[in-house]
């Protein structure tokens, strides 16, 4: 089953410059805004691409 499933995934490589948004975590957002609250925060801008495959980003 774990098989099926690992041969349908994307990979997806960031370049320095591009535009990523970020999901916003359930547990972060407060009970009294609700369910209208936007489910993404940013734009941010992609500085660096590590080796091991993750970034870092700033706004």
């Amino acid at each position: 089953m774990a098989r099926y499933f690992d041969k349908h995934i994307r990979v997806k490589q960031y370049q320095k410059g591009d535009l990523v948004l970020k999901k916003v975590d359930t547990t972060g957002r407060r009970a009294s805004v609700g369910k209208l609250n936007p489910n993404w925060e940013g734009p941010f801008v992609v500085k660096d691409v590590l080796k091991s495959g993750g970034t870092t980003s700033r706004m």
